[in-house]
């Protein structure tokens, strides 16, 4: 590995890119937060708030809380608890909203640093490995899916290359302190993003299969360039106890994980509705049990969409209104790659070309999605199929999209090849400005060429002014927030979690985006969803029982607690408004109204 002085000066440069690619939000870093504003910013923004408030305030582990699904509370897995935790000791100067972008630009650098060290220790050579970092840790699918789309744990990409590092070096390399690294690395994995711990089981058996077919290979035949002949022994004596020492480590985080999230998902306590958890567990929420599913419903990738470029050629999910996927890889990364079929090292080039290969396959998820003009036309993928049905685990992290992530680093160590290929063949300094050219083109390609939305889309977090006015009032009540979901939608308002950051009241809503337990139950609330006319989903929508008991549903509202009802009537549309405004004045009296959009009514 190179000197710690290069390292440090490596890592400042991408966090000098990371600066530019966020740009401008480091000139109101406190204001704004990285995100589009009906993304999933809001309810990442709440994990680090509810994270610190855990630990720091009621002294407990963060795996519960009151705070949320009012009044019955219940078991959560915030799913960027690292990065929440990591930025507690920021949120203490700071604030959540600047501690976020600060975490979200360090990640984009770690991710591109952690791409770097990877390469470099196969190459040997720190300008290709520079290039890796760039195409890897700020590629279109991390600006779009990772940052516009406020996703706090897409962004924990770093630990995926550190991981395959260390795992690498455990197997050639007689030094205990390997998998030891790699077990750490790997529960940062597990605890930042459980889906990048999933799929890293996908490369480190490929890359053991590869290891031990050729190991009876020279390294420089094995590798790129990577431990000297003489100081490599592919199976030495140690080997199975580093394997063991790792494959144990692995196994045990992985098997406390899974127990944490099965406890936080079962039962009556769960944030979570079990109609939602069981379908998860059953895998049917994927494309292949409902055939007219759009690939975007379930973040699955077109293979288009790994070659189109231009704005208008964005892929936005259905999941949520704001949410953007860009897989777009570059032609600039791809005349590269194709410059390493160039170098003598065939077998390591076929390897990351067999990998690439694979991972792409998987991103493609349930079907063989080509283009989305003839979706339901493509063959089912029996790649797929395969590993759905015979990996019980797949049926649970099945959001296939997660697999860009591998393409990009199979593509950046590909591309870092093609790139030294070309900068062995220059002096210096001209092997820097074509590295330095290189890198900028790269990013050029993927800022203003790629289908991602640069600058990337920023949310200005303003209280109205009756959440200002509900932070001052003391006591402990709850509040009932309307809509349950957009108008024509199955989302809910998420800008309700970042108002709750600095009001403080406990509120129904779940982080989850599910119809919460308590309302779909209630009769006076059920009432409400009926008026909204939400597209069915694993709740039973019937009116049966609801005009009977409403008044019923109303007094166990007041007798749980519950203080006001804050409506934001932009998300109604004029007819529902009316007929949910007759219900609420007839329980409630006439609301107070606000002139930014909001009444609220006086549970009594």
């Amino acid at each position: 590995m190179p000197k710690p002085k290069i390292l440090a000066a490596v890592f400042l440069f991408y966090i000098g890119i990371s600066l530019i690619v966020t740009f401008p939000v480091v000139l109101h870093i406190n204001s704004f937060v990285l995100g589009a504003p009906h993304s999933d910013i809001h309810t990442h923004l709440w994990d680090f708030y509810w994270v610190k408030t855990a630990l720091l305030e009621n002294h407990t582990f963060p795996l519960s809380t009151n705070l949320i699904n009012f009044p019955e509370g219940g078991k959560l897995v915030p799913p960027s608890l690292l990065n929440a935790v990591l930025s507690i000791p920021l949120q203490t100067f700071f604030g959540v909203q600047a501690s976020f972008n600060i975490i979200v630009i360090l990640n984009l650098a770690l991710g591109a640093f952690g791409a770097f060290c990877l390469v470099c220790y196969f190459l040997k050579d720190i300008k290709p490995s520079f290039v890796a970092g760039a195409i890897y840790g700020f590629s279109p699918f991390i600006l779009s899916f990772g940052v516009a789309s406020g996703g706090a744990e897409i962004i924990s990409i770093a630990w995926l290359p550190l991981f395959f590092l260390f795992f690498i070096r455990t197997l050639t390399e007689g030094r205990l302190k390997n998998p030891a690294i790699a077990s750490v690395f790997f529960l940062f994995l597990l605890i930042s993003c459980f889906y990048y711990a999933f799929i890293s089981g996908f490369f480190i058996l490929l890359f053991g299969i590869y290891f031990f077919i050729f190991a009876k290979a020279k390294k420089s035949n094995l590798f790129f360039c990577g431990i000297e002949d003489n100081k490599f022994k592919a199976v030495d004596k140690q080997l199975l106890a580093r394997l063991a020492i790792l494959i144990f480590a692995i196994f045990i985080l992985s098997f406390l994980f899974v127990l944490i999230v099965y406890n936080s998902l079962k039962g009556q306590n769960s944030i979570i509705p079990e109609e939602a958890t069981k379908l998860r567990m059953e895998g049917k929420f994927l494309g292949s049990f409902y055939p007219k599913l759009s690939p975007a419903s379930n973040h699955m990738v077109y293979l288009s969409d790994y070659f189109n470029f231009g704005k208008d050629r964005l892929s936005v999910s259905h999941a949520v209104i704001d949410l953007f996927q860009s897989p777009y890889c570059g032609y600039s990364v791809i005349f590269l790659s194709l410059l390493a079929f160039f170098s003598l090292k065939r077998k390591f080039i076929y390897f990351w070309l067999t990998a690439l290969i694979l991972f792409v396959i998987l991103s493609m998820g349930p079907y063989l999605a080509v283009s989305r003009s003839c979706f339901l036309e493509n063959p089912v993928s029996p790649t797929y199929q395969l590993i759905f049905f015979f990996i019980p685990v797949f049926k649970a992290a099945f959001l296939s999209n997660r697999f860009v992530v591998l393409v990009m680093l199979c593509l950046s160590v590909l591309a870092a090849i093609g790139c030294k290929i070309i900068v062995d063949r220059l002096q210096r300094p001209y092997d820097y400005f074509f590295t330095a050219a290189v890198s900028g083109l790269i990013l050029f390609e993927f800022l203003f060429i790629s289908p991602i939305q640069f600058p990337i889309p920023e949310t200005e977090l303003k209280l109205p002014v009756f959440y200002q006015k509900l932070a001052k009032e003391e006591g402990r009540f709850g509040i009932l927030e309307l809509p349950f979901f957009i108008s024509g939608t199955n989302m809910f308002p998420r800008e309700r979690f970042s108002y709750q950051i600095f009001h403080h009241k406990p509120i129904s809503d779940i982080v989850a985006g599910s119809l919460p337990r308590y309302i779909a139950r209630n009769p006076f609330t059920k009432k409400l969803v009926l008026l909204e006319r939400p597209e069915p989903t694993y709740y039973n929508y019937s009116d049966d029982g609801v005009e009977k008991d409403i008044y019923k549903g109303f007094e166990q509202l007041v007798k749980d607690n519950f203080r006001y009802c804050i409506v934001d009537k932009k998300y109604y549309g004029p007819a529902e408004w009316e007929e949910v405004k007759a219900v609420l004045k007839g329980f409630m009296g006439e609301p107070d109204v606000y002139s930014d959009g909001f009444e609220v009514f006086r549970i009594k």
